[in-house]
């Protein structure tokens, strides 16, 4: 599934109402046990398993209150896989707080998927109306695992349901908002520049189909380093192979009254996505880079959002090819994504399978 961050680890975020002490909810302590028990069941692991989960954490924060609490929520949400949004009111009251709102507009704004719970008792603001928002009992844990066991199932089945959708995505043609952002402008303007050539019905592929099978595009896997060192390497795990980059111009084609040049291992394309690299000075990066000596290491959290950025960029790439096919032909499976780390191995397999 395109939102999960490739990390190995299934994180789950759990939000809600809290108290005026700053404490989470008694809900959102019940949400989080039942859901631990079930990530603990053999059936459910064998779904973690498929999604190429090796492990998993489930946070609910208890004392989220004071200054930091944007800081803290935003940070758990950028490494969230998935979200559970309890949307009862606090005690005495009707409608969710508005914290509770504010939470889950970020959750849309950045594309998490996600599910909305409720108590039997209370209201929903329209907005999210059209979400499936779904009743439970929390004095009664069953009702919350018979809520969230069937979401789970499809959410980590292959090719399961995304959870991701709302009002706003639905509106930008089921783009969240954060990938009209920097990322998805950069990869929106590779693909434009770049693939869309290589992919297009009357495009090289097809043109030069005597030639060339497949592309390769690699994204950096973090935005630390730069793109030379990223293309050395490439260049030494291809010579371990005994393999090397070679260089072909490509004569003009429609949109492209210069040609195009080329790299390429036999018949696979080869391309180091240099546009990529202009992440570096993406804030959610810039800001987690003040926070770290000049001679430390980038930590987990950092590491994260580099990951963050790179399933985003890729994810607007497909987003581009997926629309694409709406209007005309694209040959879609003939682009591969890799890593400059695993590249190597990705076109050693290609080039051999043709």
């Amino acid at each position: 599934m395109d939102s999960f961050l490739p990390d190995g680890s299934f994180d789950v975020f759990v939000l809600g109402p809290m108290s005026e002490a700053g404490d989470t909810s008694a809900n959102c302590l019940a949400i989080k046990a039942v859901l631990e028990g079930l990530l603990r069941e053999q059936a459910v692991r064998t779904w973690l398993r498929q999604a190429k989960f090796t492990r998993s954490e489930v946070v609910a924060p208890e004392h989220l209150g004071g200054s930091m609490i944007v800081p803290r929520v935003i940070g758990h949400l950028e490494g969230a896989d998935f979200v559970i949004i309890d949307l009862s009111p606090r005690p005495g009251e009707d409608w969710p707080s508005a914290n509770v709102m504010y939470e889950l507009a970020l959750v849309h704004a950045l594309g998490l998927p996600h599910v909305l719970l409720k108590h039997k008792a209370g209201r929903v603001p329209f907005y999210v109306t059209q979400n499936n928002v779904r009743e439970v009992d929390y004095g009664r844990p069953d009702t919350v695992e018979a809520a969230l066991r069937p979401v789970l199932q499809a959410l980590l089945e292959p090719g399961g349901e995304m959870f991701a959708e709302n009002g706003v995505s639905a509106y930008f043609g089921g783009a969240a908002l954060i990938d009209i952002s920097a990322a998805a402008g950069l990869a929106i303007g590779y693909y434009d520049a770049f693939i869309d050539f290589l992919l297009r019905n009357g495009g090289y592929l097809q043109r030069e189909a005597s030639r060339f099978l497949h592309v390769v595009a690699i994204v950096p896997t973090r935005f630390d380093r730069t793109a030379e060192q990223d293309k050395q390497r490439l260049d030494t795990q291809l010579a371990a192979r005994g393999l090397k980059l070679e260089e072909s111009m490509l004569t003009p084609i429609d949109g492209k009254p210069r040609g195009m040049l080329i790299k390429h291992v036999g018949p696979v394309i080869v391309d180091l996505v240099t546009a990529a690299y202009a992440m570096r000075r993406s804030p959610r990066l810039l800001k987690l880079d003040e926070l770290r000596r000049d001679d430390e290491e980038p930590g987990e959290d950092e590491l994260k959002m580099h990951a963050r950025l790179r399933h985003e960029f890729i994810r607007m790439i497909r987003y581009s090819v997926r629309q694409s096919r709406r209007h005309r032909q694209v040959a879609g499976s003939a682009l591969h994504y890799s890593t400059p780390d695993n590249a190597a191995a990705l076109i050693e397999r290609l080039q051999t399978q043709t």
